[in-house]
């Protein structure tokens, strides 16, 4: 088996032979493998030789690279019909197996076989058969015997088998009703109307017990300032007076705040009667 280079330059072909173990490729002439291309380098690639019939080429850090099957490879294994790239020269591997002669077969010939004589056998002749003669036999009748029961042997009898406990079904545990949440009935118009009326009347009396404060208060301060006038009092406008005045406006609004508390329970009754 040899291996050859088919390098292909220009559509010229020319076919090299691979005998070393270390096969240099490249434009100089010290080369193993010398390319007139332009586009190689001068020590462009080797091509090494591994075992019988294993190959792989490595690229000597040339200008454009070299490439196998298209792909740039640094170092490559080499397979039959790989194609090689070397600048514009395309160099394809490829093993020349030289084919063995064939061997003729050996010549046989065939000699005939003596076949065996056939020797005729003696004829059979029947020879006579003697007469058959009875003899007499006298009979004897059968002795009797007499009669045993056999007892059949003790491991005839089945063996009662003591009966296995049955296992006693568990009760299941009782699933317990978890209880759902109490939910509020949704309120009535009725009980709608009541509460907006009790909001109502609510911000009235707060609205009423603000002005009547205010009222009384300056009421309070316009009375002490006529009594002043009229009194003999001088000066009317003493911290007596104000002082007065505060605290009578003081209990006045207590007392209103009393009147709105009474309201407000008497108008709640009614509603939590409703709700019952």
């Amino acid at each position: 088996m040899s291996v050859k280079l088919i390098i292909n330059l220009r559509n010229q072909q020319t076919a090299v032979e691979i005998t070393k173990d270390v096969t240099t490729i490249g434009r100089s002439s010290a080369n193993d493998i010398k390319l007139d291309d332009s586009e190689a380098s001068r020590e462009h690639c080797r091509i090494i030789r591994l075992g019988p019939g294993q190959y792989k080429i490595a690229d000597l850090d040339s200008k454009n690279g070299t490439k196998v099957n298209g792909k740039d490879a640094k170092e490559a294994i080499l397979t039959p019909g790989d194609v090689i790239s070397v600048g514009d020269s395309k160099l394809t591997f490829m093993f020349d197996v030289v084919p063995l002669a064939p061997q003729q077969p050996a010549s046989f010939q065939s000699q005939p076989q003596q076949q065996p004589q056939f020797q005729p056998q003696p004829q059979f002749q029947p020879q006579p058969q003697p007469q058959f003669q009875p003899q007499p036999q006298s009979y004897a009748p059968p002795q009797s015997y007499p009669y045993q029961q056999q007892t059949p042997p003790a491991s005839y009898y089945p063996q009662a088998q003591p009966q296995q406990a049955q296992p006693q079904a568990q009760p299941q545990p009782q699933v317990q009703p978890q209880p759902q949440p109490s939910v509020a009935p949704p309120a009535t118009l009725r009980e709608k109307r009541l509460k907006a009326k009790a909001d109502l009347t609510s911000s009235i009396i707060n609205a009423l017990m603000t002005t009547a404060i205010g009222v009384i208060i300056l009421g309070s301060i316009m009375t002490i300032a006529v009594i002043g006038k009229w009194l003999p009092l001088k000066p009317w406008l003493t911290v007596t007076n104000v002082w007065l005045a505060v605290i009578g406006a003081a209990i006045l609004g207590i007392l209103m705040q009393l009147c709105y508390l009474l309201i407000m329970l008497n108008l709640k009754k009614p509603q939590q009667k409703n709700n019952k």
